[in-house]
């Protein structure tokens, strides 16, 4: 967000509305997902914490604590077949596509940064580990 004020401070011919909206697309894909890794994370934790509780609970009996871990499953294999209603379909697609970007983006500059990295490194910081136990695969089936 600093950036996009120093650039709107900044103004000039380069930063054109298009820009703009280019940056604000790019920043609110950025924060849908971390947003959506954070919900994710606390959901998974959320739901571990409780399958531990109700499986391993020594105070039940263990018929019992198997049929629970036969529901959980039940309720896992609905949720799995679980589809989206088509009247959203465009919402969804609206912030996946977003993220997605975002995604996209995040994996370009990543590689711009490796790029860089072994452009600035020098040649010998580069070895090669020969792993003398290794054998040669043969086509014969052991």
């Amino acid at each position: 967000m600093e950036e996009m004020a120093k650039m709107e401070e900044k103004g000039g011919e380069d930063w054109t509305d298009e820009k703009k909206a280019e940056y604000e697309r790019k920043v609110t894909g950025k924060i849908l997902a971390a947003a959506w890794k954070g919900s994710r994370y606390e959901i998974q934790s959320v739901l571990r914490d409780v399958c531990d509780k109700v499986l391993n609970d020594k105070n039940v009996k263990m018929e019992k604590r198997i049929e629970r871990a036969q529901a959980l499953v039940l309720a896992g294999t609905i949720y799995q077949k679980a589809e989206r209603d088509p009247d959203e379909e465009g919402d969804y697609m609206a912030f996946e596509s977003l993220m997605a970007e975002a995604q996209m983006k995040k994996g370009k500059d990543e590689k711009k940064d490796e790029k860089k990295t072994k452009k600035d490194e020098p040649a010998a910081h580069h070895h090669h580990h020969l792993h003398h136990d290794h054998k040669p695969e043969t086509s014969e089936k052991v």
